[in-house]
């Protein structure tokens, strides 16, 4: 059985780089709902307009290393001209590949205690 991945990354948008990170958003938004295996990926930002977070989750270790393949050929220049990495928590357990390709974020990692999803 596959098992899904999620994360969720904490951000803060740099002086002046609203609109591109924006623009960027919009494209990524774009670009991920046209992966077959990502469940969520879903932007949120704070009253203050510099604060946010993404909630993503892909169905398996396959999906997420061709989602985080795409981000870094794609898209991680641009987004760390305008953002600024806050916290990074990854729910799951991921192998190495997984981890080895999130490195750069410093993710925690947080394993299941009990629950369910749909």
């Amino acid at each position: 059985m596959a098992t899904p991945i999620a994360w969720l990354f904490e951000f803060e948008i740099k002086p002046d780089q609203t609109a591109a990170f924006e623009q960027l958003v919009s494209e990524m938004v774009d670009s991920t709902r046209a992966e077959r295996d990502a469940r969520n990926f879903e932007w949120f930002i704070h009253p203050d307009g510099r604060t946010g977070q993404v909630y993503e989750r892909y169905a398996d270790e396959a999906a997420t290393l061709a989602h985080l393949r795409s981000f870094g050929d794609r898209f991680a220049a641009r987004f760390m001209t305008a953002a600024d990495p806050v916290r990074f928590t990854v729910w799951g357990c991921p192998a190495d590949d997984v981890r080895d390709a999130l490195s750069g974020f410093a993710p925690t990692y947080l394993q299941s205690l009990g629950g369910f999803s749909r």
